[in-house]
């Protein structure tokens, strides 16, 4: 669930959430690698797409914004092995894998980490 379940647009609008900057800046670098994506903010999540495939998914934590992709883990590179993998428990069994940003030095790496799924995503459905 999200930093003290609160919706998302509630938690844009408000300054006691210390991760905000963080969700900001993820939000307009993800949305920027391309015109192709599309945002949709939900209540808990915010959700990117591609050819109407969800390739990302930022939920806010209390202490960190976490990036959560679903595609197979040998499919992206992890050098710093920094990911957390629950193996085969997404849709049609494939790998959720998951990153926590906990301040400004981790956002291009979560950032990483999600044009990896688009990158996945979009060659999935060409």
């Amino acid at each position: 669930m999200t930093f003290e379940n609160m919706k998302i647009n509630d938690i844009l609008n408000s300054d006691s959430y210390s991760k905000k900057s963080l969700l900001e800046s993820l939000m307009k670098r993800i949305t920027k690698l391309t015109c192709e994506i599309t945002e949709e903010i939900k209540d808990d999540s915010v959700k990117y797409y591609v050819k109407n495939m969800e390739f990302a998914k930022l939920v806010p934590e209390e202490d960190y914004v976490q990036v959560i992709i679903e595609l197979p883990y040998d499919r992206i590179i992890d050098l710093a092995h920094k990911c957390d993998v629950n193996y085969f428990n997404g849709r049609d069994g494939v790998d959720i894998v998951s990153f926590n940003v906990c301040g400004n030095v981790d956002v291009e790496y979560g950032v990483s980490i999600a044009k990896q799924s688009f990158t996945y995503r979009k060659r999935l459905k060409l």
